[in-house]
């Protein structure tokens, strides 16, 4: 697979991707709801082992063990006894088990790689739960249509992701306040705002599209003119690129909207998020739009029934963190916490997700 930038990751991913570079025996195991083999149902994006009741469990990401390991490492080492002696070979190890990684695993398939990730299952940001036969979304949950006949639809077509997806058919209704509020880029939330998100939605579209002189922030940028551009829009803040836009301060509606966007999304203001981020994320949002049951998972999880055809569970390893990745010789040494002691593999090549 070709190296690709960001907007075709959204294609793919939805947001919040990393960006991509670069045989066991099926067995007659038991299957599980997904149709591949049990050990899915333990460690694969979508957890299809819910009771008619749930458990209250957070299901979210659990930093802490992460800190304590990265932030004073050294001791750490010293404190489990130093680095094992004893290594394991093996020809890949993909660092990072979620959509990047899989999709790293799935053209990799070949060279039977080893899938480290720190999460108790594989998907990263691509999670979902499914209760009852229901499969709905943890986290990214929509992805933009690839183009007819582009790398990424061919690769849908593949996994038959097309025959699951559904598109957007209407514009996402807003809440605000305890008012709902539809078709907001056209209607606004009343006549004062109705301005601001009608010409927010042509920048947004220019920039998509490329017209009227707006250009799409290319992430990762392939030459200087598109480096120039990206890091001039990263020396100003989103918000007030748009307000420069705008030549106004944003109605109250409108920056509640473009703050509840960033929040879920990017975790963090308007105000943080550079112009160059922000439009990259927002600007895509206006494409066509799709959906599949489970969200984003449901992707992450046929790459994995693909890639269980060919590799047995012990090639995907949850629950292993990653702390420590160096070159010895003409091999590199990945060491990782199982949660119960360090262990290594010595590879040809690493790839990082």
């Amino acid at each position: 697979m070709q190296k690709i930038n960001r907007r075709q990751m959204i294609q793919l991913l939805g947001a919040g991707a990393a960006s991509v570079y670069l045989g066991g025996c099926t067995t007659n195991a038991k299957r599980s709801p997904s149709g591949g083999p049990a050990w899915i149902d333990r460690l694969g994006p979508v957890d299809r082992t819910l009771g008619d009741v749930a458990p209250l469990d957070f299901t979210g990401d659990k930093p802490s063990l992460a800190h304590q390991i990265l932030w004073n490492k050294a001791a750490f080492i010293t404190k489990q006894g130093g680095l094992p002696s004893t290594v394991e070979d093996a020809e890949v190890v993909i660092v990072g088990g979620g959509m990047s990684g899989l999709l790293a695993a799935y053209n990799l398939r070949d060279l039977r790689p080893v899938v480290l990730d720190q999460a108790e299952r594989l998907g990263g940001n691509s999670r979902a739960e499914s209760w009852r036969g229901l499969d709905y979304s943890l986290a990214t949950a929509y992805f933009t249509i690839p183009d007819a006949g582009s790398e990424i639809d061919v690769f849908f077509k593949e996994l038959g992701i097309d025959k699951v997806m559904r598109a957007r058919e209407v514009n996402d209704p807003v809440f605000i306040d305890g008012v709902r509020y539809d078709d907001i880029w056209n209607k606004g939330t009343n006549a004062k705002s109705r301005p601001q998100f009608r010409k927010l939605k042509k920048l947004f579209l220019d920039t998509l599209a490329g017209t009227n002189g707006a250009r799409y922030p290319e992430l990762p940028y392939d030459n200087d003119d598109d480096r120039r551009y990206t890091e001039k829009l990263d020396r100003v803040s989103f918000k007030d690129y748009i307000e420069a836009h705008l030549k106004a301060r944003l109605h109250p509606h409108v920056e509640a909207v473009v703050e509840y966007y960033f929040w879920s999304a990017c975790a963090s203001s308007s105000t943080e998020i550079s112009a160059a981020a922000g439009l990259n994320f927002f600007a895509a949002d206006f494409g066509a739009i799709a959906v599949t049951p489970g969200g984003n998972a449901a992707i992450a999880e046929r790459i994995l029934l693909e890639l269980s055809k060919t590799m047995p569970a012990e090639r995907f390893r949850v629950s292993s963190l990653v702390f420590d990745v160096r070159y010895e010789k003409d091999r590199v040494l990945v060491s990782y916490w199982n949660g119960e002691r360090i262990k290594t593999l010595r590879a040809r090549a690493v790839v990082m997700c």
